[in-house]
């Protein structure tokens, strides 16, 4: 053999191993390792405290491989990560997670969210161009949306919302797919759609036509309002974006309509005349009982302002499941977080911990996509990951996103960040 055709079957053995690696570590993060979750058992009214040993080994052994691929490739590579925002986002998280009153519980997710966090970043380093890169995450997503249709056809009492379920029982009849709630696969179409929608503008239709068409129907059964109202919101305000060449002009025309959206949300159980202003020209001005849990977690967070409670060491514990049966506000124990990101932020790691997530997750990504999208080569890509990022800064309003773990959207969301993190430094091959 000779030396040309040994490096092309070289070259074509890393190809196919990057490949694999890339897509069967989203498909492991995007299906997730608890698909079709019965919801008529009662045990998601259980405290989620323990650790799960076989999802323990699936996530280290991720971990050790990417690992291994990133020194044998150069390790340099990654290194527009190894940003201060990012050094003292984490840093701070395991500064809350040490004065945590469930420490022990705090650390070990803090641990696993870094390693996610790790292997996401990895992830984005496989691709040799913007061509396989297309076809993998395209691939990957065409994949999870065929699956959820699968499971709506075959196993519709696993993929669909049910009277029997042990909480909610008036969401019979949304569909979920393979997840375990609307308000999960809800998001994931709307990631669906918009990866889709770049696809179709790439001109790959054989996978971006069929993927935009099937999540955008099965978005349409979820019954998840807030991805439904904010999908075309999210499409055409980035679209807007892309044509401010300002920096500071896109920050307001980011995070403007972001905190008037907090505003008129959350802000309504802390600002009396807001809370009077929805009343008045909303139907539901409780956001289907979300200013009760909102209500309770801000009382909890006002009760550790600085440290909080630790990350992940609040919602799903024995410390708060076990409520007084007699406090009116006892309900909102049982829900599994806050509804939404920033209040959830503030009561897991405090208000510091807000302070500086919020640079490195709200405007260092704005500043980010204000460079990356003046090298022609990157901008459709730079919008893609972008308008990725202005859904999930919107969804998290009324849905808690950032830094969960192994979460499905979350992973999407670091996606968006860490790529267009890269696109600062490394220019989009063709």
């Amino acid at each position: 053999m000779s030396s040309h055709a040994l490096q092309r079957e070289t070259a074509s053995a890393g190809t196919l191993f990057r490949a694999v690696l890339f897509c069967g570590a989203m498909l492991i993060f995007w299906i997730t390792l608890d698909p079709l979750k019965d919801l008529s058992t009662g045990d998601m009214l259980d405290p989620t405290e323990r650790s799960d040993l076989a999802n323990q080994i699936i996530y280290l052994t991720m971990f050790a491989i990417c690992i291994a691929t990133l020194l044998h490739s150069g390790w340099r590579r990654i290194s527009p990560l190894l940003h201060p925002a990012y050094g003292l986002t984490l840093a701070w998280f395991l500064l809350s997670s040490m004065m945590s009153p469930n420490a022990g519980i705090s650390i070990r997710r803090l641990v696993l969210t870094v390693m996610v966090m790790t292997i996401v970043g990895i992830l984005l380093l496989l691709p040799r161009d913007r061509h396989q890169f297309e076809s993998w995450i395209g691939g990957v997503a065409l994949t999870v949306v065929a699956l959820c249709f699968l499971a709506v056809i075959a196993v519709p009492h696993l993929a669909i919302h049910q009277t029997d379920a042990a909480l909610e029982v008036n969401l019979a009849g949304s569909w979920r797919g393979i997840y375990d709630h609307k308000s999960r696969a809800g998001p994931m179409m709307v990631l669906f759609i918009i990866i889709g929608t770049y696809l179709v503008g790439r001109r790959r239709l054989a996978l971006g036509l069929p993927l935009l068409i099937g999540s955008t129907v099965f978005l349409a059964f979820t019954g998840a309002k807030q991805p439904q109202a904010i999908v075309l919101f999210v499409l055409a305000w980035s679209w807007l974006a892309s044509r401010i060449r300002s920096k500071i002009a896109l920050l307001f025309f980011c995070l403007g309509p972001l905190t008037l959206y907090l505003a008129f949300t959350v802000g309504s159980i802390l600002f009396p005349f807001v809370a009077s202003f929805n009343q008045a020209v909303m139907s539901d001005p409780t956001f289907t009982n979300r200013t009760g849990i909102w209500t309770f977690a801000y009382e909890h967070a006002a009760q550790r302002p600085i440290f909080g409670w630790g990350l992940h060491a609040f919602w799903n514990t024995g410390l708060v499941r076990y409520q007084d049966p007699t406090n009116p506000a006892a309900w909102a124990a049982n829900a599994a977080h806050s509804h939404d990101s920033y209040l959830d932020l503030a009561l897991s790691t405090g208000l510091p911990g807000l302070a500086i997530s919020c640079i490195a997750i709200l405007v260092l990504p704005v500043l980010d996509f204000a460079r990356a999208k003046e090298v022609p080569d990157n901008r459709a890509t730079a919008l893609l990951f972008f308008r990725i990022w202005m859904f999930g800064v919107f969804l998290g309003s009324m849905e808690t996103v950032f830094f969960q773990r192994d979460e499905a959207f979350w992973v999407a969301f670091l996606t968006a960040i860490f790529g267009l993190r890269y696109m600062t430094t490394f220019p989009v091959k063709a």
